[in-house]
């Protein structure tokens, strides 16, 4: 018989909310600023990147970075956009978001050089907003 199926909700944590100076470059259909992020998506950081960078530490300055990121970029995604802020002195901490219809996931967490990250193509042809500007 037909019927309305019911998805199973996702457990979710809510990890910070884009901060003033960046909201708009969120689009108009998500209806919201707060992030979350899925017991997967952070198992699967905290596995692939934890030996190459300090999680805890990445964790800790994860609110701060989508308040008010040093940079943020347009993703590779029409519906991404990647947070970006000074991880150390040669290194960044990148945040991959997608905005959906009145949701916002975070995709990811991981550090890259500053350098190499810069010369990425769609880096350097999709810088929405650096602060300071």
């Amino acid at each position: 018989m037909g019927g309305v199926l019911s998805p199973t909700p996702i457990r979710t944590e809510l990890v910070g909310h884009v901060g003033e100076l960046v909201a708009h470059l969120i689009p108009a259909h998500c209806g919201v600023r707060a992030v979350h992020v899925t017991p997967g998506v952070v198992a699967h950081y905290r596995e692939k990147h934890g030996t190459q960078m300090n999680v805890s530490f990445a964790e800790r300055i994860l609110a701060a970075t989508l308040a008010d990121p040093l940079s943020v970029y347009q993703g590779k995604k029409q519906k991404s956009l990647v947070f970006v802020e000074q991880y150390n002195e040669r290194f960044l901490l990148i945040v991959p978001i997608k905005c959906g219809h009145g949701h916002i996931w975070q995709e990811t967490l991981y550090k890259a050089e500053t350098a190499s990250f810069l010369e990425r193509g769609w880096v350097r042809s999709g810088c929405l907003y650096r602060r300071g500007d």
